[in-house]
């Protein structure tokens, strides 16, 4: 139980250097709300207000029509400005959004796509990261 914890909290090590290492372009950062007003700091929801630095706002319930994914090809269009060449890290405030929007990128068949679980909970309580509002 010991070592698989410790694996488990050496991955999320992992993840949150590879975040905030990650400024160039070959990762996006998909900041999946509810509320612009989160995103662009009006509304505080952590220690910090706004996002991880160049990340890319995107409202997860576009995701959905009558509680349902939208259909396949409206969804190819929604995320066309995303390379399926990128990484993509998504992430909220808790992760449950992010995961939505996660499982959506995997339907389209993006190779590349992992759930950041601290997510803006984590990075934004965290006075050492930095982040953007705008």
């Amino acid at each position: 139980m010991r070592a698989a914890k410790k694996a488990e909290g050496t991955e999320e090590q992992k993840l949150r250097a590879e975040l905030v290492k990650a400024r160039e372009m070959t990762k996006m950062f998909l900041r999946v709300l509810i509320r612009q007003a989160e995103y662009n700091g009006t509304v505080a929801r952590a220690f910090h207000r706004g996002h991880i630095p160049k990340s890319v706002n995107v409202e997860w319930s576009n995701n959905l029509h009558n509680e349902k994914f939208l259909e396949f090809d409206a969804l190819v269009r929604l995320y066309s400005f995303i390379s399926k060449e990128t990484e993509v890290i998504t992430y909220c405030q808790g992760g449950y959004r992010a995961a939505n929007t996660y499982l959506a990128l995997k339907q389209l068949g993006y190779p590349k796509v992992r759930v950041y679980l601290g997510s803006w909970g984590e990075w934004g309580n965290n006075p050492t990261l930095p982040v953007e509002l705008n």
